[in-house]
């Protein structure tokens, strides 16, 4: 869905196979795009692909959590 008041589609979606920092070989699928138009399907395509960087090198670690924000507003 593009907004949230769009209902879900229970046909459409991503099953990720492989996490930031994984090992890819050539070839190998990174994500597989569950879809029920051909035009999103390539939209989705183009922005999936443009998200990816494929290296030698393995990325620097992120933070999982990057802030709490609880009752009283930020925790950090």
């Amino acid at each position: 869905r593009e907004k949230k008041e769009d209902s879900v589609d229970p046909s459409v979606g991503l099953a990720l196979h492989k996490k930031v920092g994984d090992s890819v070989a050539a070839e190998e699928p990174l994500c597989t795009i569950h879809y029920n138009s051909e035009a999103r399907a390539a939209r989705t395509k183009t922005l999936i692909e443009a998200s990816y960087h494929i290296g030698d090198t393995p990325p620097t670690k992120r933070l999982l959590i990057h802030r709490v924000i609880g009752k009283y507003g930020d925790q950090n």
